[in-house]
């Protein structure tokens, strides 16, 4: 600046000296010579004031800056006592080594589990720390990451702990690795958690297949077979077997085994029931206590002393029998062998528990076929006896038409009246001249039609080929037309002179043998029902809660990838189980049925054909009827039987199904247009199926008929009254 005001007063002088005497004087050469120094100083001062400046702005910037990076430098220390802080607070161990094995870095974890100082650590070779040898081990996996210049992960045990081992190289901005982060995890208790899912889910799978099991095995024998080969082959048990109680010795008879066996059911001492030392072993206990009885350490268990030394030598080490009873009473145990001590805990009893209680009802429903059977049996036997006792006794049917008077009459009606024609009509004056009792026959005649009074006679006759008199009992009914008008008798007449007695008795056994299999019947559909009801509400419903605990676990496991994978395994397996159940469920009786109806249940049944089979079948009902329980499962059992038939056997392409009422019947008509049949062929091999479908039928006092032709298609018509009902 000094310079600057001295150059300004040089500037002044000069001014005056030029402009002296308000002249303007020329310039000497001096003074030009003045002129030029000054502005040459002039130029040189402005540089240097410019210089100046621009010094002075890169000094305040460069104080900025350095105000900056000692912000910057405070919170790099912080972050880095975070980091670090961070960096101990880990409870794995870590390392950072670098490429030539030497220690780098190593947290609190690392020096608890090397038991070592920092300063003892840092700039170590890791092998020689951490496995005490002089060289770099191949299976470290640094070593390997090392080699194949990516992150690499494995496990080892140690001091009875199991850890997972893991390296993770870290690079420069060339891809050369700069260090690696060596990590050291305790996964004891996570192998623990997978064992015990794994071996957990291994049990549900056994309770779900034993489910399975009971609803399609029909005996004892290879329920037992199967309830064994499935506690191997899904419950990985070394060995099981069943034993049911022999009364008279007390003794346990083994029945069923599947397994590591190896002779060890026929060498050991046969266990019993009583008070004695072979008595009082798990089996033993359970069949007497009527309870679980568990071994969870053979070898150390004195109860286990007769049959500790086979047992050890088969690889049992625990041990659980679980008591057998069928309607309430302990028939035998299940018992189970594990190659672990201490296998069995609560949990896997209560899951066992479930496994010999669907057994036991398994067993209970086989001992209530075994009596439904009988009682069949017995009803066929009767039938049988019944036809042979008609056929004996020429039981004869009849009817009189009462506007003309004319009376048809069965073969063997004609025989008892001394015809020997076949079946015909006749007037009714020739009938009436066989009657002895003829006022007898005229007033309960009189009465039926008049006052639809009992029509049930016993009168004399003299038969028309002259043969002696014969007493016969006569049966009939009025038959009205829609108007109440009566149009007909119908009934039946059989020659008692001989068996009067005995066919009266025949006659009630009858009614009560037919009441009796029609009560049969509605017992097993009632059964079928009671089993649906049961699978669906109480087995699904444990199984759904048993899904929302298992998302439940899952939603609370962290960084555990296998368990995630596992516990996806067994939500899987239980949506697959609660699917079974709920097929299993309709198979026996579709629930639709009973809660919305024949015409939701026929939706379904046809939504179901059609995505099975690939076939198109139109659905029409022209009119909503209310139907009684059994009604509507027998005319959904005949078209469901009809579906199947087609499904089969028909090849069709499209199936018709129309529900309609008509004339107070409920009229169902299947048709297809496949192949048909000769109906003579099928009546010859006596189809079953459409066997019965007419005997449904006939239960509900309807009818079924059939047409068809070969290359024709098939048409099935059923026809049931629906008197009872109202249609809405």
């Amino acid at each position: 600046m000094d310079a600057i005001n001295e150059l300004t007063e040089k500037l002044q002088t000069l001014s005056r000296v030029i402009t002296e005497g308000n002249t303007v004087k020329k310039p000497t050469d001096r003074n030009l010579k003045l002129v030029q120094t000054l502005v040459a100083q002039i130029s040189l001062v402005l540089e240097k004031a410019q210089l100046y400046q621009a010094l002075q702005n890169k000094f305040l910037k460069l104080e900025q800056e350095i105000a900056e990076r000692k912000k910057v430098d405070v919170k790099l220390a912080e972050a880095s006592i975070g980091w670090k802080n961070t960096f101990d607070a880990i409870a794995d161990v870590i390392l950072v080594i670098s490429p030539n094995n030497e220690i780098m870095e190593v947290n609190t974890a690392g020096l608890n589990f090397l038991k070592k100082k920092r300063h003892q650590i840092i700039g170590e070779k890791c092998y020689a720390l951490v496995h005490q040898l002089d060289c770099p081990i191949l299976e470290c996996p640094c070593v390997a990451s090392l080699k194949e210049k990516k992150a690499v992960i494995s496990e080892f045990s140690d001091n009875n702990k199991r850890y997972e081992s893991s390296a993770f190289p870290v690079f420069d901005k060339k891809g050369e690795i700069t260090s690696f982060t060596h990590i050291i995890k305790d996964i004891t208790e996570r192998k623990k958690n997978e064992i015990e899912i794994i071996k957990i889910n291994r049990l549900y799978f056994f309770i779900s297949q034993i489910s399975q099991l009971i609803v399609r095995i029909t005996d004892e024998q290879t329920l037992f077979k199967e309830a064994c080969n499935i506690a191997i082959n899904i419950g990985k048990f070394r060995m099981a077997w069943i034993g049911l109680i022999d009364e008279k010795t007390k003794k346990v008879n083994p029945v069923m085994h599947a397994g590591e066996e190896s002779g060890y059911l026929s060498i050991i001492k046969i266990i019993s029931t009583a008070d004695v030392p072979e008595g009082k072993g798990p089996t033993g206990k359970a069949l007497q206590e009527g309870r679980i009885s568990i071994c969870n350490n053979i070898a150390n268990d004195a109860l286990m002393n007769p049959w500790k030394k086979e047992a050890l030598l088969r690889g049992y080490c625990s041990s659980i029998a679980i008591p057998i009873t069928k309607l309430g009473k302990v028939i035998g145990a299940f018992s189970l062998y594990a190659s672990e001590i201490n296998y069995f805990d609560t949990q896997e009893i209560a899951l066992l528990k479930e496994v010999t209680g669907d057994i036991s009802f398994a067993l209970e429903v086989f001992e209530n076929a075994k009596l439904q059977k009988f009682a069949e049996e017995k009803i066929i036997e009767s039938e049988a006896r019944l036809l042979k006792a008609q056929e004996i006794g020429k039981l004869g049917y009849w009817q009189q038409d009462l506007n003309s008077g004319m009376v048809w009459a069965s073969k063997e009606a004609m025989n008892i009246y001394g015809f020997q024609d076949e079946e015909g009509e006749l007037p009714k004056e020739k009938i009436a001249s066989c009657i002895v009792d003829v006022e007898k026959e005229k007033q309960a005649a009189s009465d039926l039609i008049e006052y639809n009074k009992e029509y049930n006679i016993e009168i004399r006759i003299n038969p028309a080929d002259g043969s002696a008199m014969k007493y016969i009992s006569a049966l009939a009914e009025i038959k009205k037309n829609e108007s109440g008008i009566p149009i007909r008798i119908v009934g039946t007449l059989q020659d008692i002179t001989e068996r009067k007695k005995v066919e009266n008795e025949i006659l009630l056994m009858n009614k009560q043998l037919r009441d009796f299999g029609t009560h049969l019947e509605n017992i097993r559909e009632e059964e079928r029902k009671n089993i649906a009801r049961e699978i669906h509400d109480e087995l699904g419903q444990q199984l759904a809660a048993l899904k929302i605990d298992a998302e439940c676990v899952l939603k609370n496991i962290t960084n555990k990838e296998l368990i995630k994978e596992r516990t996806n395994e067994m939500i899987i397996l239980i949506d697959e189980t609660v699917k079974t159940v709920r097929h299993i469920s309709s198979a026996l009786r579709p629930e639709i049925l009973d809660e919305l109806g024949l015409s939701a249940a026929l939706e379904w049944k046809v939504k179901n054909f059609c995505n099975r089979t690939g076939l198109k079948c139109n659905l029409k009902i022209d009119t909503e009827v209310n139907l009684s329980s059994q009604v509507s499962i027998n005319v959904f059992r005949i078209i469901q039987e009809s579906l199947t038939n087609i499904a089969k056997y028909a090849e069709s392409s499209e199936v018709n199904l129309h529900l309609k009422i008509e004339n107070k019947n409920l009229i169902v008509t299947i048709s297809d247009d496949g192949k048909g049949f000769g109906i003579e062929n099928v009546k010859q091999k006596q189809s079953f199926g459409i066997i019965g479908m007419k005997e449904r039928a006939k239960m509900m006092g309807g009818d079924i008929q059939i047409q068809t032709q070969e290359g024709k298609g098939t048409t099935v018509k059923l026809i049931v009254p629906v008197e009872t009902t109202e249609p809405h």
